[in-house]
């Protein structure tokens, strides 16, 4: 049920969750690093640095909403919107989520329902939800991530290896 399309939702959503994994850990478009780069040296994770990565070498197109309370990145991936935010009042994290581009019908919600629970029983991330809408329900997939590395302590920093 998750599956719409050639690529399914959640492929995309792990393709984008990747891109910001690259953005934010100095890999350039190549694969190398930078000449800079150290494993002593990272560089705050910001939507502008996100947003050169994906709109510069690697020519996705994304768009900055800075004209609301709370800026945020807007992209649409195969036709799925995604929204790439850092959440506000929580520096240090990244928050991807990611709306199905259509509803479904409402007599769906239920076989909906079941396929959103067995993957969120099943997988670790990213985390699944129903979104009840008035003109059907639609599936939300998101993700947070730990950006700063010098507050992780060890167990943190394998659930963030694992979710990526």
């Amino acid at each position: 049920m998750l599956n719409k399309g050639a690529r399914t939702y959640i492929e995309i959503i792990q393709e984008v969750i990747d891109i910001i994994v690259v953005a934010s850990s100095g890999v350039v478009a190549d694969g190398s690093r930078g000449e800079e780069w150290s494993e002593e040296s990272t560089e705050p994770l910001t939507l502008a640095r996100i947003e050169s990565m994906l709109t510069g070498p690697m020519e996705y197109h994304v768009q900055l909403a800075d004209d609301r309370e709370h800026p945020c990145l807007l992209g649409t991936w195969d036709s799925f919107p995604f929204v790439i935010e850092i959440p506000e009042g929580h520096e240090g994290w990244l928050l991807v989520s990611g709306d199905w581009e259509e509803a479904a019908p409402a007599s769906q919600r239920d076989e909906i329902a079941a396929s959103v629970n067995d993957w969120n029983r099943d997988k670790f991330f990213p985390t699944v939800g129903v979104i009840d809408t008035p003109i059907g329900p639609l599936v939300r997939a998101s993700t947070l991530i730990e950006t700063d590395p010098v507050d992780m302590d060890s167990d943190h920093k394998f659930l963030n290896a694992v979710a990526i």
